[in-house]
């Protein structure tokens, strides 16, 4: 009987078109919206990359400068890429935006020209600002120590690095993951909408289906189960294949950690449909009634978590850092974020225990509210 009730409710809640979409098609939708406006925002904005800069000499220009820019532009990883040019045709690279800057040197005296501000910009302007400071200290120490000259040279030569690179994660560090990320906890969440169907559909006042389960004598306990497991697998099922589309479809790096991910969106799914279930067991309101408030509890969840506004997360942990504690979306986020920061399965251990715990005390709430229910007429 259990399999054959779980099959069937399983085929009813696929032919439910609303459920389909808002639980299947809506999250892809929104997911491709998410990849055409923000996709690579970090790799075009804030990754690192090699600096166009036109070079104009006029008259006498400096040797030991156009010296340093040839050097730039020939390393493993070269900060510049130097196009020399004359005047007019650096301006027009400029206004193209085919190069960030112009360097000119008019009889040993340097400028720089740019458009707009940036940090390619900024780059430039350092490297300018480094060489006059350097020339102008070599000038002065030359003329009052001329015998420190060849040390200072010497010092100034040797490149002494005070940074050392390493690499903490193998997972994405693209600050614009957290929009999915969000989008994953929404897309669990709307397991509400198939939550609400379980506990109407037990509830005779409510549904003609939960009239005649009722009249049949069928186990309450056995109903309730039933339903809300056909439901999490379905939810399941969806969220997966959102994450499956997102990432191999449209390229979005949730790094190597499938199993765990997987996880996470088993144990959302549990917690988004005991929250429909919670909220549908609630009172005598009808059913529109349920899932207005369940997509409003839902929607808010995810607000709080960063779907709207990217940083939201961060401010409620500086603001009310218990409010993410408690929050199933934000705890599916952090447990995202974790399997691509942490090198342990420490904080996402964490995570997915107190979503359990919700989801549990959410679930025992709606069995003894639903269970102690009587009808005098049916």
């Amino acid at each position: 009987m259990f399999l054959r009730l779980f099959l069937y409710n399983i085929k009813r809640q696929l032919r439910t078109k609303e459920l389909m979409f808002w639980n299947l098609c809506f999250p892809i939708i929104l997911g491709t919206l998410f990849v055409v406006t923000l996709g690579g925002s970090m790799e075009k904005a804030e990754n690192f990359h090699t600096v166009s800069v036109a070079y104009v000499a006029e008259g006498e220009n400096d040797s030991v400068f156009s010296s340093l820019l040839e050097t730039l532009e020939e390393e493993e990883n070269p900060l510049l890429k130097v196009t020399e040019t004359n005047m007019e045709e650096g301006k027009q690279l400029l206004e193209k935006e085919e190069v960030k800057g112009v360097f000119v040197d008019k009889d040993g005296e340097l400028q720089l020209y740019v458009k707009q501000e940036g940090i390619s910009q900024s780059i430039l302007k350092l490297v300018l600002d480094q060489y006059q400071q350097r020339k102008e200290a070599i000038y002065q120490i030359g003329s009052v120590y001329p015998e420190n000259l060849p040390t200072v040279i010497s010092s100034m030569e040797t490149e002494i690095t005070m940074i050392r690179e390493e690499k903490y994660t193998d997972g994405s560090m693209d600050t614009m993951n957290g929009y999915f990320y969000a989008l994953i906890a929404m897309n669990c969440l709307y397991g509400c909408f198939g939550g609400v169907n379980c506990a109407v559909d037990n509830k005779a006042n409510l549904s003609a289906l939960a009239v005649r389960r009722n009249i049949a004598s069928l186990s309450r306990f056995l109903s309730m189960t039933v339903d809300i497991l056909s439901a999490l697998a379905e939810q399941f099922l969806f969220t997966m294949f959102s994450v499956f589309y997102l990432k191999y479809i449209l390229g979005v790096n949730f790094g190597s950690h499938m199993l765990p991910l997987m996880l996470v969106a088993l144990v959302g799914s549990f917690i988004g449909t005991a929250t429909g279930f919670f909220i549908g067991s609630f009172g005598g309101m009808r059913q529109e009634t349920k899932i207005g408030i369940s997509v409003a509890v839902t929607m808010s969840e995810c607000f709080l978590s960063g779907l709207m506004v990217g940083n939201m997360y961060h401010i409620i942990q500086e603001i009310c850092p218990i409010l993410n504690k408690l929050n199933p979306a934000s705890l599916i986020v952090d447990a995202l974020y974790s399997l691509d920061i942490y090198s342990d399965y420490t904080r996402f251990g964490q995570n997915l225990g107190i979503l359990c715990v919700i989801a549990a005390l959410l679930c025992t709430g709606s069995y003894l509210m639903v269970r102690r229910e009587r009808y005098a007429s049916i």
